[in-house]
């Protein structure tokens, strides 16, 4: 579990700390702070330097940049503090729990023209790439200079042909399952493939369990893909409740978003057991009168599966309801943490479980 995270030149910070984790960490400051941004640093250390964890990144943000004929590519310039790249742009993140520093290097390819002769025909892409990058401290794809390239406007290119090498962290550090949860959900691909690994682990019973907080007549989640149309594909008309108020199935959406963001949030937590799970916004959708009720199921299950979770808020019912959780359930208290974030300072203020409840007492807002 990691205690300690210190990023340079990544994104709004050039210099921060973040220290004093505990195994439940909200993240907290005011508008453009900087807390996704940090929560997406740690995705991207615990995920070995994985490169696509930099392109889901780019487009949930929308970060794009497009070429001449319309295609679209993530646009890595935005991850390097200033927004701007050259020859020697570099970002670094560190962690402690024995995961290497990771470093990302433009290289510049008029050092070595032939880095991607080969890698890159010119029929692939309109231009050639204008830098290498370099992933240093990762091991498989995103660790040679010949997996990934980055155009002169900022475009990141992927080298189809080594994509198949699986990233991995190094002797004695295995890779830990790992999840981000957006502020607007997971893509209906993603939601599929969680509901199936519950269902063939055992788990779908915590699964309604935990929406049962918000609705206590839902006794059963039913996934019906529409007909002609895959399993992959289908979208929220497919997913439907089944009540003791009603005499037939209900559509997920009737419930409104809560319950399909408590859904996720169970769903997340049943499969990184063991593992790091990031929550963008953990309370959109959320009634206040049911966020403790959420705090309960995060923590618990957190303790129980030995998973790490990291959240953001903007709202005080949502730290004024970690505070109850706090305050009711004692022995979880030190499992939890609320970190601060401000540029103005170069490192986070952490507040633990017992700091939480005497700050709320007082009226003493951390966002601020």
């Amino acid at each position: 579990m990691l205690t300690g995270v210190e990023i340079t030149n990544y994104r709004g910070f050039q210099s921060y700390q973040m220290e004093g984790l505990a195994q439940v960490n909200l993240l907290v400051g005011k508008n453009n702070s900087g807390k996704t941004a940090l929560a997406e640093a740690v995705h991207l250390v615990m995920a070995g330097g994985d490169p696509t964890v930099l392109s889901e990144a780019a487009h949930r943000r929308g970060e794009m940049t497009s070429s001449e004929d319309g295609r679209l590519y993530p646009d890595l310039s935005h991850f390097f503090h200033g927004h701007e790249i050259c020859s020697d742009s570099s970002f670094s993140i560190r962690s402690d729990d024995g995961f290497p520093k990771i470093t990302v290097r433009l290289i510049p390819l008029e050092e070595d023209p032939s880095l991607f002769s080969e890698s890159h025909p010119d029929e692939e892409f309109e231009t050639p790439p204008t830098y290498g990058v370099m992933i240093e401290g990762a091991a498989g794809f995103g660790s040679e200079i010949n997996d990934l390239g980055l155009s002169e406007r900022g475009a990141l290119i992927f080298n189809p042909r080594a994509r198949g090498r699986q990233p991995v962290i190094g002797a004695g550090v295995p890779l830990r399952p790992i999840l981000f949860v957006p502020i607007d959900s997971v893509p209906s691909r993603r939601l599929v493939q969680l509901w199936k690994q519950a269902v063939l682990t055992s788990k779908k019973d915590e699964v309604v369990g935990a929406m049962q907080l918000i609705a206590d007549s839902i006794h059963d989640i039913v996934f019906l893909p529409s007909e002609g149309v895959s399993r992959s594909a289908s979208g929220p008309r497919d997913w439907y409740v089944v009540t003791t108020d009603y005499g037939k199935p209900i559509p997920l959406g009737s419930f409104g978003d809560g319950v399909r963001r408590l859904m996720i949030l169970a769903l997340s937590l049943s499969q990184v057991g063991g593992g790091t799970l990031l929550v963008d916004e953990i309370d959109t959708g959320l009634h206040y009168s049911v966020m403790a009720d959420m705090w309960k199921l995060v923590v618990k299950k957190a303790v129980e599966s030995n998973v790490q979770v990291f959240a953001t808020t903007h709202s005080w019912d949502c730290i004024e309801a970690l505070s109850l959780f706090c305050e009711t359930e004692l022995s979880l208290m030190s499992r939890v943490a609320i970190h601060k974030i401000d540029r103005a300072i170069p490192h986070s203020v952490a507040f633990s479980g017992e700091s939480i409840v005497r700050m709320v007492k007082s009226d003493i807002d951390p966002r601020s």
